[in-house]
C-alpha cells in the first residue's frame, strides 16, 4: 500500500509539472526569404474550442490580436495593406487532453514485502485542457504558407484576464523569436 500512496504522489506532482510547460515549434516553406520581410496586411485571427472553459473565449481575440500587433511593430515590422510584402494570421485551438497511466500497487504477503504478496494494477486518468496558438505569415500574391510558428500548452481557465494576457504575450514573443531574419 506504502508504494501505492507513493507511486500516486509521483504520478499527480509529475502532472502540473507536464502542464505548465509551454512548447513552441516552427516551419518555414524551402527557399522561403524571410529576410526581406518587413510590411504586412493584418488578416485577422479566430478561435475554436473555447466553448471548452467557460469565460475564456471573451475577449480573446482582440487580446491575441493586440499582442500579436504589438510584438510584430518591436520587431521592426510595419502595417500597412496597401504594400504589405506578407499577410499575417492566427489560429487558437483548445482540446482537451486526456492522460492515462497505470500504477502497479503490490500487497504485502504474509511473510512481508517479498513473500506471497501480489500485484494488481490501478488505472488513473487525468484531465486537463490544452492551447494551441499559431501565427501564420502567407505570400500576399498567392495565399502560400511563407512560415508557422505555434506555441501549445496549458490553459488554466480560472486565470485572470490579466494572467491570460501574460501567458499569451510570453507564447507570441516565444513564437516570433524564432521567426528566422534572413
Amino acid at each position: 500500500m506504502t508504494t501505492y500512496i507513493y507511486q500516486l504522489c509521483l504520478a499527480l506532482l509529475a502532472l502540473p509539472i507536464a502542464c505548465a510547460t509551454m512548447s513552441v515549434f516552427d516551419e518555414a516553406t524551402p527557399g522561403a526569404d524571410l529576410g526581406s520581410l518587413s510590411v504586412f496586411a493584418w488578416e485577422g485571427g479566430r478561435v475554436v474550442g473555447a466553448e471548452l472553459i467557460e469565460g475564456v473565449h471573451n475577449g480573446l481575440v482582440p487580446m491575441i490580436e493586440e499582442v500579436l500587433l504589438q510584438e510584430f511593430a518591436g520587431r521592426g515590422f510595419r502595417r500597412d495593406r496597401e504594400t504589405a510584402d506578407f499577410r499575417v494570421s492566427f489560429l487558437l485551438s483548445i482540446e482537451q487532453v486526456i492522460l492515462k497511466t497505470t500504477l502497479r500497487d503490490f500487497d504485502d504477503g504474509p511473510r512481508g514485502r517479498l513473500g506471497g504478496g501480489s500485484a494488481h494494477d490501478i488505472e488513473y486518468e487525468f484531465a486537463y485542457d490544452e492551447g494551441t496558438l499559431a501565427v501564420e505569415l502567407r505570400n500576399v500574391e498567392d495565399g502560400s504558407l511563407i512560415w508557422r510558428g505555434w506555441a501549445q500548452a496549458a490553459v488554466e481557465s480560472n486565470s485572470t484576464p490579466t494572467a491570460r494576457r501574460k501567458r499569451i504575450r510570453e507564447a507570441i514573443s516565444r513564437i516570433l523569436a524564432r521567426l528566422p531574419s534572413s
